[in-house]
Order: C-alpha cells, then structure tokens, then sequence
C-alpha cells in the first residue's frame, strides 16, 4: 500500500519522523502543490487546524482528479458540504 511505502522510506531514511510534516501555516492565495503531484512530499496521516482570518467564507476540501470533495464527506462536493465550510 502507499501507507506502508511512505512509511518504509521514512524509517529507511535513517531521519525517520523528523521528514513527517506536522505543522505548516498556510496563507491564502499560495500556490500550492497537488499531493497527486509525484513530487508532492508525503507524510503519515495528520490532523490539522483551519482558522479563517478572512471575512469571506472558506471552503476545506480534498481533491482528487481536480474535484474538491469534502474530507468530511466524501461522496458530496466540498462547496456543498456545510461542514467543509470556515467561517
């Protein structure tokens, strides 16, 4: 799986978690990477914290393919998805 592959790069490495990603402040427009990307950089999985500073509504999504689902529900479109919504 790509689990496991991540994970077998990261201890193989030598630097092990040190190379997992767990804090990263984003600020809106960036132009950011797709994960899809092969030359994305990949950790395990995270948990993150939205805050929205802005006076507009912002919209969490994950996207595949260039569709925005929601990662709370990922069988709607994250513009559909009241919980995907940062006011």
């Amino acid at each position: 799986t790509e689990r496991k592959s991540i994970y077998e790069s990261l201890r193989d490495s030598g630097t092990g978690a040190t190379l997992v990603p767990n804090q990263q402040t984003n600020v809106c427009p960036l132009n950011v990477e797709s994960l899809e990307s092969p030359t994305a950089v990949r950790g395990l999985d995270t948990t993150w914290i939205v805050e929205n500073t802005s006076s507009k509504t912002a919209v969490v999504a994950w996207i595949v393919d260039g569709v925005e689902w929601s990662p709370f529900n990922p069988d709607i479109k994250a513009v559909d998805d009241p919980q995907a919504r940062v006011r």
